[in-house]
């Protein structure tokens, strides 16, 4: 299965996951779509963007029909890599909760998020949830592991912050 440049789930990529579900799944899961734009980990990365910008409205809700109208809950994680990210060029500099080198992403520059980019990212994921159940989509899980961003704020080795965002793990999370 695959998805357009772009993205966008195509006809072989709704067929996959439809079967699926046709197999008797209680759910199916799509698997890992970004909240927004900012940061991809990298091109081979096969990820659904939730962003009306790339017209996805309607292969999204088809991708959901075909799955709940054979009988499973169409479901979908959302993410953002932040610190995991690629860069596209040596003057890219990675967001994440803290300034510093980035040791599990080959030493490249992190930046600490801003108050303003972290609370448009807690945005951009409660978008990206309405998004998804106004598509059909039953199930939304937030994915804060694996080196993700969220994974990123909770833990200490990469959350530096001693601002609101960081210090004691309520904090961090």
């Amino acid at each position: 299965y695959d998805l357009t440049p772009q993205r966008v789930p195509t006809d072989d990529y709704i067929a996959y996951f439809e079967r699926k579900a046709k197999g008797g799944a209680a759910s199916v899961n799509i698997g890992e779509c970004y909240v927004d734009d900012t940061g991809i980990p990298n091109d081979d990365y096969e990820v659904i963007h939730l962003t009306d910008h790339l017209d996805n409205r309607r292969p999204l809700a088809k991708l959901a029909d075909a799955i709940s109208r054979n009988g499973a809950v169409a479901a979908i994680e959302l993410q953002k890599p932040g610190m995991a990210s690629s860069q596209n060029s040596a003057d890219d500099i990675l967001l994440g909760p803290s300034d510093g080198v980035c040791e599990f992403n080959h030493g490249i520059r992190c930046k600490g998020m801003t108050e303003e980019e972290i609370l448009r990212t807690i945005d951009a994921f409660a978008d990206a949830a309405l998004y998804a159940k106004q598509r059909g989509f039953g199930m939304v899980t937030v994915h804060a592991g694996h080196g993700w961003l969220l994974h990123q704020f909770l833990s200490p080795m990469t959350n530096r912050r001693t601002d609101r965002w960081g210090g004691s793990i309520e904090n961090r999370a």
